[in-house]
């Protein structure tokens, strides 16, 4: 999450013109696995593995809902296709009916989650490039609409961001520098990492370093691919920091890594409704993607002591301008974890609260950021455990 300022030239690849995102496939087997999750057919089959797996609607989060429900129809067909499995849903109650019209047991449905993240680990499932260009394009629109009034030429400016796709050192030691997200203000660009054309070392990193809840390779391809979509919404909002000529006195950029992060999960949703994004959000993508992200981001804070839980709350309520101590800026993950739930706990699917963010960050907002005080918009912090 963190935003970069230095020449990446040197290990990035700019993709030019790629085209429509290509990832039918892998978002099929996503949205298989995500339905599949909602069993939680591991647990269960702790205690009992030849009970029917099932999971009933009205007792899912919010977030699980929606993806549920708007995929419900996509999921039902996907199901067939792949697992010879029917979905059978009656007064809210979800089952999987397999052959000879039984129905799926836990430890069955464990199986249906292991078959499917190992054909997810594959490369060629997900068009990073193309998706990172589309989610890019989109992200323009929607932020020409939010910042219009805020920074000149802000329709020009945008058209300047830029993609780029990291680029393998071939070192062992730089893996961990190679599967991140990074802006650059003064290159105007975001770098990403491409697994594919990374290779099994990234994945592998990936997966034993920053993967939350149940490991796999297939998992880990398709968490990057979610990336895509959430992390850009961060990392373009650094870029527009640089746009407005923002600057950050703290050593950590505690206010800049704020301001990034309370408005990105509440971007993301934005664009997914971008009429022009069509092929790369079917119905219920961003719930998907949101659901997976914010219940990462819930196991990351339910693991703050009450320490790191005050400092949490005060850069919240300083509007980032009381930064954390030094000892939590410097652990990356715990840092990471701030700006995650700050994303989760200030979500909104209301366009108007999405400009208010938008306005407090960038309306005559120019220079020392803590030049100007600002007061949160309390009204939209709705805290992060509704969505789950």
């Amino acid at each position: 999450l963190n935003s970069l300022s230095f020449d990446l030239s040197y290990i990035t690849e700019m993709d030019k013109s790629p085209p429509p995102s290509s990832s039918k496939k892998g978002v099929s087997l996503s949205r298989l696995l995500s339905f599949l999750d909602l069993f939680k057919s591991f647990e269960k089959a702790k205690e009992n593995a030849d009970s029917t797996g099932s999971f009933s609607v009205k007792d899912l989060g919010f977030l699980a809902k929606e993806f549920y429900t708007e995929a419900k129809e996509d999921i039902t067909t996907i199901a067939k296709e792949e697992l010879k499995v029917e979905l059978r849903e009656e007064k809210g109650h979800v089952e999987l009916i397999g052959e000879g019209n039984k129905k799926l047991t836990n430890a069955q449905v464990c199986k249906l989650v292991e078959g499917t993240e190992a054909q997810l680990d594959k490369a060629g499932l997900f068009d990073y490039d193309g998706t990172m260009q589309m989610v890019l394009e989109g992200c323009r629109r929607k932020l020409e609409e939010l910042l219009q009034g805020s920074i000149k030429d802000i329709s020009k400016v945008l058209q300047e961001i830029k993609v780029n796709s990291i680029q393998g050192s071939g070192a062992d030691f730089m893996v961990q520098y190679e599967v991140g997200f990074m802006a650059s203000s003064a290159e105007k660009t975001i770098s990403y990492p491409n697994i594919d054309k990374l290779g099994e070392a990234h994945v592998k990193f990936i997966m034993e370093n920053y993967q939350l809840g149940r490991k796999s390779q297939g998992r880990t391809r398709r968490d990057v691919f979610f990336w895509c979509f959430d992390r850009t919404c961060h990392e373009i909002t650094h870029i527009v920091q640089g746009l407005a000529e923002q600057k950050d006195k703290n050593a950590y950029s505690m206010s800049a890594e704020h301001d990034a992060s309370i408005g990105a999960y509440s971007l993301l949703w934005a664009i997914s409704k971008d009429p022009k994004l069509k092929a790369i959000f079917p119905p219920g993508f961003a719930s998907e993607v949101l659901l997976k992200t914010v219940a990462d981001d819930l196991q990351s804070s339910s693991k703050w002591d009450e320490k790191v839980e005050k400092e949490y709350t005060t850069w919240v309520d300083s509007f980032g301008c009381e930064a954390p101590s030094n000892k939590t800026c410097e652990d990356n993950v715990l840092a990471s974890s701030f700006c995650g739930r700050l994303s989760s706990d200030y979500f909104t699917k209301d366009d108007k609260e999405l400009a208010k963010i938008f306005s407090l960050l960038f309306k005559d907002r120019t220079g020392d950021v803590y030049a100007k005080k600002i007061s949160p918009p309390k009204s939209i912090f709705r805290g992060i455990k509704r969505l789950v």
